[in-house]
C-alpha cells in the first residue's frame, strides 16, 4: 500500500495498492483517475497492477516516481517509472537504469538537492541504491541484503535504510554506512519481508523539525514504535503493538503530535484484537489514544499529512482522510471520506458512484447518501442516511 500527498499541491494525491495499481486525485480525494500504464502492468493491461512506493517532487507539481508491477510481492519484472505529467497513462518512462527489476520499494528524496536534478534513494532486491541525476540512473551504495525502506533528514545530511537487516545510517551521502539498530529491529534468520511471520522494520520517519530524531516502526510480537533522539545512538520503545505499520509526525502550533497506524491485515488477513487502527500521542509518546471513528475495522497501513488533513490507507476500506482538528478535539467523530478503490475504471463524486465495465458501459449505480461500508457487495443499499463515508469494495 502506497500513499503520497503532493507537497507542491495538496489537492493532488497518489494512492496505490495490491491489484488496483496506481490512482490519482486532483481534487483532494473526491474523485480519482487511473494512472496504470499497460506497458508496466503485465496481464492487468492497465486495468490494475501493483504498487509498493510512490514519491512526488515537493516543488515540481507534475513530477512523480513510482514502482509498478504485475505481481504483488515485487517479483520480476518490477519497474521504477517516472512521469512528468501527473502520472497520466502514456506519460510514464522507465527510470531504473542500474536497478534490478525486483522488489523496488522505499523511495526517498534529498530535499536539499537541486530542484531540476534530484538526489534520490530507493531499495531494490533488498539493497540500497542512489541516483544523482533526477532518478534516471542508479548506483548501489549499500549491499544490505534486507533493506526495504529509506529516509533522508530534512537537511539531507543523514540517510537511513532498513528492513530485515536492521537499521543502517550514512552521514556522507551513502559512501559509508553503520548499523544503528535496536536489537528488536532484526528479522529472524531466513525470514523475508513478504513472509507471514516477518518481524522487523516496516517503515521509518525522520522528524522534519528535529533532524536527529528518527522514529522506526518494527512489526512483530511485543515490538512497535522506537525513537532515537541522537541519530540512532540510543533508543526508547515508546509504543508496544504487534501490528504497527506506520508513523507520522504532525506539527500542531508549537506542539508535535505523533500518529501511528496499526493493522493485522496487509495483503490479506482478518481482524485481531491487538490491531488498533490509528493512534496518536500529544505528550511525546507517554500516552496514546485511538482515533478510529469512520473505520469499519481498526486497520491502518500508511499515512500522510498536508494542510491540516490526515490521510490513511486501510486494507479492505480504501484511502480515507480526516481533519486534524476534528481528530484531536473529538476523536470519536472523525470526519472521514474515502474514494475509488477498484481495479476497473470508476467514475466517482460526492453525490454518486457509477460502476463502469471495461467497455465504459454503466452497469450499476449507488446513491451516495449512505455509508457504503454498510452495504458491501450490493447494488441495493438500505434507506439513505446522512454520512461522510464514500467507499467502494467489491
Amino acid at each position: 500500500m502506497a500513499l503520497n500527498v503532493s507537497k507542491a499541491n495538496s489537492n493532488v494525491i497518489y494512492a496505490g495498492y495490491f491489484d488496483i495499481g496506481l490512482w490519482r486525485s486532483d481534487n483532494g480525494g473526491y474523485s480519482w483517475v487511473s494512472c496504470n500504464d499497460s506497458l508496466f502492468t503485465g496481464s492487468w493491461r492497465g486495468h490494475g497492477g501493483n504498487v509498493a512506493t510512490i514519491l512526488s517532487d515537493p516543488f515540481r507539481e507534475s513530477v512523480v516516481w513510482a514502482s509498478q508491477s504485475e505481481n504483488q510481492n515485487g517479483e520480476f519484472p518490477t519497474y521504477l517509472i517516472r512521469s512528468d505529467s501527473f502520472g497520466r497513462p502514456g506519460t510514464w518512462q522507465t527510470s531504473d537504469s542500474g536497478l534490478p527489476r525486483i522488489e523496488i520499494m522505499g523511495l526517498s528524496l534529498d530535499p536539499n538537492s537541486p530542484i531540476s536534478n534530484r538526489t534520490l534513494y530507493v531499495t531494490a532486491g533488498g539493497n540500497v541504491y542512489k541516483s544523482v541525476d533526477d532518478g534516471w540512473t542508479w548506483t548501489r551504495v549499500l549491499n544490505c541484503n534486507g533493506c526495504r525502506f529509506t529516509a533522508v533528514s530534512v537537511k539531507g545530511d543523514i540517510i537511513y535504510a532498513g528492513g530485515e537487516s536492521g537499521l543502517w545510517k550514512s552521514e556522507d551521502g551513502g559512501d559509508s554506512w553503520i548499523d544503528v539498530s535496536h536489537p528488536d529491529m532484526y528479522a529472524s534468520t531466513g525470514v523475508s519481508f513478504w513472509d507471514w511471520n516477518y518481524e522487523g522494520i516496516f517503515t521509518m520517519y525522520v522528524d522534519p523539525d528535529s533532524f536527529r530524531h528518527i522514529y522506526v516502526v518494527v512489526y512483530g510480537a511485543n515490538k512497535g514504535l522506537y525513537r532515537s533522539k541522537d541519530g540512532g545512538n540510543s533508543w526508547e520503545h515508546i509504543l508496544v503493538n504487534d501490528f504497527l505499520r506506520d508513523v507520522l509526525i504532525v506539527r500542531n502550533g508549537e506542539n508535535s503530535i505523533i500518529f501511528a497506524a496499526s493493522s493485522s491485515a496487509f495483503q490479506s488477513g482478518g481482524y485481531h484484537p491487538d490491531s488498533r487502527g490509528i493512534l496518536y500521542s500529544a505528550d511525546d509518546g507517554l500516552t496514546w489514544q485511538e482515533s478510529n471513528d469512520g473505520l469499519a475495522f481498526p486497520f491502518g497501513i500508511i499515512m500522510d499529512y498536508k494542510d491540516s488533513v490526515i490521510w490513511v490507507g486501510s486494507p479492505g476500506q480504501g484511502f480515507m482522510k480526516a481533519s486534524l482538528n476534528v481528530l484531536l478535539n473529538n476523536p470519536s467523530t472523525g470526519d472521514s471520506t474515502t474514494s475509488v478503490v477498484k481495479p476497473n475504471d470508476i467514475s466517482t463524486s460526492l453525490n454518486n458512484l457509477s460502476y463502469l465495465n471495461p467497455l465504459g458501459q454503466k452497469v450499476g449505480f449507488i446513491p451516495c447518501k449512505v455509508p457504503l461500508i454498510q452495504c458491501f457487495n450490493t447494488l441495493n443499499p438500505p434507506k439513505p442516511v446522512n454520512c461522510r463515508i464514500i467507499l467502494l469494495w467489491r
